[in-house]
């Protein structure tokens, strides 16, 4: 089967939607899929200064591998490039990855599934929402009601829509969404095998016996990153070994106002935590790998509360990590034995759930917890998901 997936971000471009679709598409490749991508043009959100991360991308840089980076803004002049190549390359399925975001906020895209609809000839479309925030393509559309009807038009509009959790599987239901199936996402980081824990610590300069925080994402106020750093200042009054590292890429590329809050936190922690904070900026995949194996605890404690759309849970889950994060909107019971959880924008509370996670027994315990989890969400199998979502929508139609 052809299919052509529409994303706003893509390798070497920093972003959750262009890691996870970038998996996907290698995972699709190895069932016998023919993965094509178009993306946003080379240059656009600065970009241009990360082409020697190309080596990091693991399927666009395969042998054959068709990536278009044909779209500079995605308006609706941008339909233009996205028909022309739909056109040339005759896909059977394009499938949006939808993240207001990662279009730049634009809420053109929330029409494309509906111009498709007017082709005699046209390829079945699907919809994955990575999130459900609407976008807000000009200054008075949230007055106007435009932001908060985006999500549910482009819902409408799709063939088939994908939700990676269940509460929002059900809120695209109750938009009147067509054909709507719960997928989850997998791992952003492939797990590097036989990687030496102490000699990870000792290159970061962190002592053997310290205990070892680690952060994993991009900064942004909804991660919780203020909470941590004052939970984390806490700790290290009590033990002055401890270290916190802040393993990422800063602020991202296709959110830039996540610029300025990256700046808030390390002038947030230059007086009294700077010799205890390492920042590694952007990594390559294999070194956030060992760091994550060489952490005792990961701490994500995200302000909407854990759920399984978040790539970077994903990853320490699969990393077997000790986790810390923040309860769920809805009970996860499966989940929340895998790690320890606090309220949502609560330092103290934190600082308790950290004290807790510090503790050998119960590390080991949420380490075994987080492999059986991490098991049930391979890319094979959400490879395997979405081609029975691509085979229905087509034995439907035909």
């Amino acid at each position: 089967m052809r299919v052509l997936f529409v994303t706003g971000e893509f390798p070497p471009q920093s972003g959750g939607v262009g890691d996870y679709t970038d998996h996907l598409a290698s995972a699709l490749t190895d069932q016998g899929h023919d993965i094509g991508v178009l993306t946003t043009s080379p240059g656009v959100d600065g970009s241009e200064r990360n082409n020697e991360r190309l080596g990091d991308a693991e399927w666009v840089n395969r042998e054959g591998a068709t990536v278009w980076r044909d779209v500079r803004r995605w308006n609706l002049l941008a339909w233009r490039a996205v028909a022309a190549r739909l056109r040339a390359w005759r896909p059977d399925i394009v499938h949006f990855q939808y993240q207001a975001a990662a279009y730049g906020l634009r809420g053109a895209v929330a029409l494309y599934p509906w111009l498709l609809r007017v082709w005699n000839i046209r390829p079945l479309s699907v919809v994955t929402f990575h999130d459900l925030l609407p976008p807000h393509p000009f200054p008075l559309s949230g007055r106007l009601g435009v932001d908060r009807r985006a999500v549910g038009v482009l819902g409408r509009g799709a063939d088939a829509v994908i939700a990676t959790t269940a509460d929002d599987a059900r809120r695209l239901l109750r938009l009147r969404a067509r054909r709507v199936r719960e997928i989850p996402i997998g791992p952003n980081i492939p797990v590097v095998p036989a990687v030496n824990r102490q000699a990870v610590r000792a290159g970061l300069n962190v002592p053997a016996e310290a205990p070892l925080l680690a952060y994993f994402g991009f900064y942004n106020a909804g991660k919780g990153l203020d909470e941590l750093l004052t939970a984390f200042a806490a700790l290290a009054q009590e033990r002055p070994d401890a270290r916190l590292l802040l393993i990422g890429g800063g602020a991202g590329q296709t959110d830039r106002t996540n610029v300025a809050y990256a700046e808030h936190l390390r002038r947030a922690q230059e007086a009294s935590l700077a010799d205890r904070i390492i920042w590694t900026g952007y990594v390559a995949a294999a070194d956030v790998s060992a760091y994550l194996q060489a952490a005792d605890v990961v701490v994500l404690p995200y302000r909407d509360g854990v759920s399984l759309r978040r790539g970077t849970l994903m990853a320490a889950l699969s990393h077997s990590c000790a986790v810390v994060s923040t309860a769920p909107p809805a009970p996860m019971p499966d989940l929340e034995r895998a790690m320890f959880l606090c309220r949502a924008n609560d330092a103290v509370d934190l600082q308790r759930a950290i004290r807790q996670s510090l503790d050998p027994a119960a590390q080991e315990r949420l380490r075994t917890a987080a492999g059986t989890i991490a098991a049930t969400f391979t890319w094979e199998s959400i490879a395997a998901a979405h081609t029975a979502v691509y085979r229905a929508l087509c034995y439907s139609e035909s």
